[in-house]
């Protein structure tokens, strides 16, 4: 016996496309990375979704930036970044550089610890559970977005592990286990 299933295609009439693509991607559950890099020298960052895994040989790693973002000319300039895989207990430092703010390290609650890595990079050895360095290679134009591409030259790992990672689902940040239930 099999199971008919209806699909409905198309927008409603009136329905705003944009607005009805939005609310379907709130349903897309993601990774949550702080991306960093520093402007002439002061750290800066933004926080993300979108970071993904784009190739294992070589190594590359892909972030879509919002084209109005104040970090992205920052990034474009020097030409490196820090995907800053976040743990499940960032969720503050997540909102803190999702932030307008002018100096996302220091939030109201509270200083955001950092580290540099080999490049001089600023990287957050504390809220993250793993980091990847990358220089970018290459850069994609994408509607309201600038998609980033990076060659991976080192990966961080923080002294502490931490046993979950940072989603995002539904508009609300979500602390999911890095290891299977045994």
């Amino acid at each position: 016996m099999s199971t008919v299933v209806r699909t409905i295609t198309g927008t409603l009439p009136g329905q705003d496309v944009g607005a009805a693509f939005r609310e379907a991607m709130s349903t897309l559950a993601g990774g949550v990375c702080v991306i960093t890099t520093d402007d002439g020298g002061t750290p800066t960052g933004l926080t993300v979704t979108t970071g993904f895994s784009v190739s294992m040989d070589p190594p590359i790693f892909g972030v879509c930036v919002d084209n109005t973002s104040r970090t992205l000319p920052a990034l474009l300039a020097r030409g490196a970044f820090v995907a800053n895989v976040l743990g499940g207990h960032a969720s503050r430092v997540a909102s803190a550089f999702a932030s307008r703010a002018e100096d996302k390290f220091a939030p109201e609650s509270g200083p955001v610890a950092r580290a540099t890595t080999r490049e001089g990079l600023p990287w957050l050895p504390r809220d993250s559970v793993r980091a990847v360095a990358c220089t970018v290679s290459r850069v994609v134009e994408a509607g309201d977005h600038t998609l980033v591409l990076g060659h991976v030259t080192e990966v961080l790992r923080p002294e502490e592990e931490h046993p979950h990672a940072l989603g995002y689902l539904a508009r609300t940040f979500h602390s999911l286990p890095t290891r299977p239930a045994a």
